[in-house]
């Protein structure tokens, strides 16, 4: 992990983080969003939902997700509408996310979205890629706005993984829609199953 500095500026880390989405976590909102601009005077993200009353200054932190790395972005922000703006006792670290790598997986998943539970059964779906971090996940029916869903993973052994997520990005395209989603609080024996299972599938290239 590499601390970058007390201010926006240098290293390059503003070309890799603009347009990448965002998970923004603080009080009195969590959000997430689209890193608007990155350069040397300024760090905005624009997110999905309005904030809190524009004028009041609240400290918070930001994982924005690039191909190749996590930026952990925290300091003190500013709202106007929906676009947050650090100010310039802002920190950023770079954090290599790809410690588990991404594998080619196509399996059976069922998300299940719990803080709007109008799918009793689930929306189905299957993976697109896979690793100890999270998945790439295509559905035929799009989940409830804002959804953390729980995921159900189907193993080709027959193990069924549950585990909390969180969202990092939705994408709707011809007649379908894909969640990228971070595991949370995955249990030994489910790290176990996929580090196995992801060690032994073919590899896709990062980004």
């Amino acid at each position: 992990m590499d601390e970058i500095g007390a201010s926006p500026g240098g290293d390059g880390w503003h070309e890799e983080m603009a347009g990448q989405t965002a998970l923004v976590e603080g009080q009195p909102v969590t959000s997430t969003g689209i890193v608007e601009r990155a350069d040397g005077e300024t760090l905005t993200i624009e997110c999905d939902g309005a904030l809190w009353p524009a004028g009041e200054a609240h400290q918070v932190e930001a994982s924005v997700f690039c191909p190749g790395a996590l930026f952990r972005v925290s300091g003190t922000a500013v709202a106007a509408g929906k676009v947050l703006s650090f100010g310039a006792d802002v920190i950023i670290e770079r954090i290599q996310r790809r410690r588990w790598p991404r594998r080619n997986l196509d399996l059976t998943v069922t998300l299940c979205p719990v803080q709007a539970w109008n799918e009793p059964e689930g929306v189905p779906g299957h993976t697109i890629d896979l690793s100890v971090g999270g998945m790439h996940v295509e559905c035929l029916r799009p989940l409830p706005a804002g959804c953390d869903p729980l995921a159900m993973l189907f193993l080709p052994d027959g193990t069924e993984v549950v585990t909390e997520t969180v969202t990092v990005s939705t994408e709707a395209a011809d007649g379908c829609w894909r969640y990228r989603l971070a595991f949370q609080d995955l249990d030994e024996g489910a790290t176990q199953h996929l580090i196995a299972l992801t060690g032994a599938a073919s590899s896709i290239p990062p980004g």
